[in-house]
């Protein structure tokens, strides 16, 4: 790890390990396990439909129409493993393939009425798993309610279109095997509704819990976690401390910001608050933990980070709150406290530490990053620590 932190993160991607999921990114997860889905199944399923073209071919009575059948689906399956293996919206190659499966077990059933008796039972076993499939693609594709009436109307109409082809030029003794495949089939389709009946009521109350957890780790202001949350990284970073893993913290605090609420109001003491934690997030790494400690303190936890680095990145945080003025108050200042783990540390060690050197930050005259006294602030005078303009004259 180098001496300079990495400075910059996009906002959309900055994860803390503490923090679950948004529920909000639930659909984007949706999509992507979807697509892998797919393509697991089009990778099984090409040799399939290949195979059963090719042993279809081979046989002596097959039916005509599936000459144009086999190869146009083995067509559209190629071409939806193109495009799901492009990244390409879903929706679209979705509908095609519910499509393209509706046509080639509609086709199916409709070539009863010419096929042999004898082979009458397998293909209505390769039309009903082609059904089978297509009513998994409507579960995924559509609601819960909504897939479900289009699995009944499908499975409906292939009974009603089944049966009509099977009395007309069939034995009656063959329509006593076709009922007992159809209710077999029936047993299947609503064990496939009761699992995402299922899928849909858990998601709904993991969503709601995920949601309450955001709530109860961030702080609404700022958007930042909040002390709890800091709490629980802390603790994590305890618990790598054990492990060997260097660790530290800074401590920061917005100075004279009673002064900003008292001369310009509460509203825009809370934007500089928000101005403030969006340099923070902007400021740190995926792995580290920017938070809003309290009032106008914020703390950062920064794992595998020496204490000259974790130095580095509060000068780094200073210098720029420096030269980035708000539109209202201007030009805004803060005051740093810097810590590093030490061995037998617990957080109350650790946060008093980085709390004294904050205190000596103010009392050096603000605008100051400060280093926990130990070895290495010797060290950090005068390398990391240039002289800090002092915050006596009066805010703009």
């Amino acid at each position: 790890m180098s001496a300079d932190l990495p400075s910059q993160h996009s906002e959309n991607t900055h994860r803390w390990f503490w923090l679950p999921e948004d529920p909000h990114t639930a659909p984007d997860i949706m999509d992507a396990l979807r697509r892998r889905l797919y393509i697991f199944a089009l990778l099984f399923g090409l040799p399939v439909v290949l195979l059963v073209w090719l042993l279809e071919f081979q046989n002596a009575t097959h039916n005509p129409a599936f000459n144009l059948l086999y190869p146009a689906l083995l067509i559209v399956l190629l071409g939806t493993l193109y495009w799901l293996k492009s990244n390409r919206p879903l929706p679209p190659i979705e509908r095609t393939m519910y499509v393209a499966n509706a046509i080639t077990f509609t086709v199916q059933f409709l070539t009863i009425r010419s096929t042999p008796s004898s082979e009458v039972i397998l293909l209505l076993v390769t039309a009903y798993l082609m059904l089978l499939a297509n009513t998994t693609i409507g579960y995924l594709m559509f609601g819960t309610r909504l897939a479900g009436y289009l699995s009944l109307g499908t499975f409906t109409l292939s009974v009603v279109l089944c049966s009509v082809m099977i009395i007309q030029t069939h034995p009656a003794a063959l329509m006593i095997s076709a009922t007992r495949l159809q209710l077999s089939v029936a047993a299947l389709l609503v064990l496939i509704h009761s699992l995402s009946w299922y899928r849909s009521i858990y998601t709904r109350i993991y969503s709601e819990r995920l949601q309450m957890q955001l709530e109860l780790y961030t702080d609404p202001l700022t958007e930042l976690p909040n002390r709890r949350a800091a709490y629980r990284a802390i603790e994590h970073l305890l618990t790598e401390a054990g492990n060997g893993t260097s660790g530290s913290i800074i401590l920061l605090d917005i100075d004279h910001f009673k002064r900003v609420n008292d001369q310009y109001g509460h509203p825009t003491g809370d934007s500089v608050l928000h101005h403030f934690a969006q340099l923070l997030r902007s400021s740190t790494r995926e792995q580290d933990t920017p938070s809003r400690w309290g009032g106008e303190e914020f703390l950062i936890v920064l794992p595998a980070t020496t204490l000259s680095q974790a130095a580095a990145l509060a000068q780094r945080i200073r210098q720029t709150l420096n030269t980035t003025e708000h539109d209202t108050v201007g030009r805004v200042t803060a005051s740093c406290g810097v810590t590093t783990l030490h061995s037998g540390d617990d957080l109350s060690r650790l946060v008093a530490r980085a709390d004294e050197a904050l205190y000596r930050a103010k009392a050096k005259g603000r605008n100051q990053v400060v280093a926990s006294q130990d070895a290495l602030s010797t060290a950090l005078e005068g390398h990391y620590l240039p002289p800090a303009t002092s915050m006596n004259e009066p805010m703009t």
